[in-house]
């Protein structure tokens, strides 16, 4: 398949107490652990006919509203700045380390993400059917999931905790000494080769009392259903947020009825792009006249975004909008803690006592969020989020995107958000 986009997510979990048994092979090693499409197929068959009960369903949207309670906090901390994240990287690692958890630890993870009521088994399954679903789900898009367990040497790590890693979310366990000065290397080669060398570091040093490393790697490469001319691709003015402008590489849509689906409501307006089969698409979000990205962001919420999915229509008109790449990193401390997690990050409340024999001091020091995206004519990344109460009024038939819009990347079996951005700059490139 043609190389058309890369979108990588990547989340770090570093876990400190003073001093812990030995687990097997290192992921230093490159493991064959996580999801690709190079898996057997029957896989999707599986995860497609066990997914649709009522847990598994329910928790599907409640990761869709937590991201977007995630990204809105995200945009209010640097509102005229590239945003770009992955509420489904951030989900599966805190997924994994809710496997550690205990008492009022467990529970404000649970309250945060949304899972309240549900068992940390229940999660567990819902995220391997699906990661199973999505990697598997469009042969033309390439879709992959990597998670990492990196344990202290000497550290007695308990069994149940790391057979959930393994066997849920088929993350690489292995033994690495923190306080090895390559120790970085270590995870960083694991996260250049799980994204294609798009994103090589995310760690730069351990602090002396790291007991845990858990990685969360996300890669996504699609086409778009059909290919943007380069030919057509021209210079315009781009309005920056503070009203100055700018260059920027502007891409022309094909002049077709049958690529894009559309949606209009009070505030803003959306177009719907294909990629592959179209069993993945991004949705451009426009803000209305008047209107700002960060109102637009107050209705975004699972009951709103269910209504929107099933708004789309089919769209006849002309499309331009900017190519764009993006590398985005955030410290999440902030966000979690406002969000309601802040209890994880306390050396003294946090009870992580599930994770580990004969230590009760686990706390997380840090969470690191690392994205990488590029959008050009072959394929793009990209989301919107849009709602029509009462039902869709009609877009005009020029879709023209020249100051700053949000991007989800979705799949359209259940509608799950995968990656949601604000672009301000997109920047300019000719590659």
């Amino acid at each position: 398949m043609r190389r058309a986009v890369a979108l990588l997510f990547i989340i770090l979990f570093s876990l400190f107490i003073s001093g812990c048994g030995e687990r097997a092979a290192s992921p230093e090693g490159g493991g064959k652990g996580g999801y690709s499409p190079d898996q057997p197929g029957d896989h999707q068959a599986e995860a497609v006919k066990h997914w649709d009960t009522p847990t598994r369903s329910s928790l599907a949207s409640t990761n869709n509203d937590f991201g977007f309670r995630l990204f809105r906090e995200l945009v209010k901390t640097t509102p005229d700045s590239n945003v770009v994240v992955s509420p489904l990287s951030v989900a599966l690692a805190l997924g994994m380390t809710m496997n550690g958890a205990d008492g009022l630890t467990l529970d404000d993870m649970r309250t945060t993400l949304g899972y309240s009521g549900y068992s940390v088994d229940a999660v567990n399954r819902c995220f391997e059917s699906l990661m199973t679903l999505l990697t598997h789900l469009d042969p033309e898009v390439r879709f992959e999931v990597a998670n990492a367990v990196w344990c202290q040497e000497g550290v007695p790590f308990k069994e149940p905790f790391l057979d959930a890693c393994e066997q849920f979310y088929r993350a690489e366990a292995g033994n690495l000494d923190f306080n090895r000065p390559d120790a970085p290397q270590v995870v960083n080669a694991w996260v250049s080769d799980k994204t294609h060398g798009k994103i090589t570091e995310i760690v730069d040093r351990f602090e002396p009392l790291t007991k845990i490393c858990l990685v969360n790697a996300i890669y996504f490469l699609g086409a778009w259903r059909e290919a943007l001319d380069p030919e057509n691709t021209y210079d315009a003015p781009w309005m920056l947020p503070d009203s100055t402008w700018r260059q920027v590489r502007m891409m022309v849509g094909p002049d077709s009825c049958n690529h894009y689906t559309s949606l209009a409501g009070p505030g803003f307006r959306a177009l719907d792009m294909a990629y592959g089969d179209s069993l993945f698409s991004m949705t451009l979000f426009v803000p209305s006249p008047g209107n700002t990205i960060r109102s637009m962001l107050e209705d975004f919420n699972q009951d709103n975004w269910a209504v929107w999915m099933s708004g789309f229509r089919p769209w006849c008109g002309h499309l331009t909008f900017p190519r764009f790449e993006v590398e985005y990193g955030v410290r999440m401390k902030h966000v979690l803690t406002t969000l309601g997690m802040g209890i994880i990050f306390d050396p003294v409340r946090a009870d992580f006592t599930r994770m580990c024999t004969y230590f009760d001091d686990f706390y997380i020091k840090k969470v690191m969020h690392k994205t990488y995206i590029r959008v050009d004519e072959r394929g793009t990344e990209a989301a919107a989020v849009t709602e029509v109460e009462g039902g869709p009024t009609s877009i005009p038939p020029q879709f023209m995107i020249h100051s700053p819009f949000v991007f989800v990347i979705r799949e359209n079996t259940l509608n799950t958000v995968i990656f949601i951005g604000q672009i301000t700059d997109p920047g300019y490139f000719t590659d």
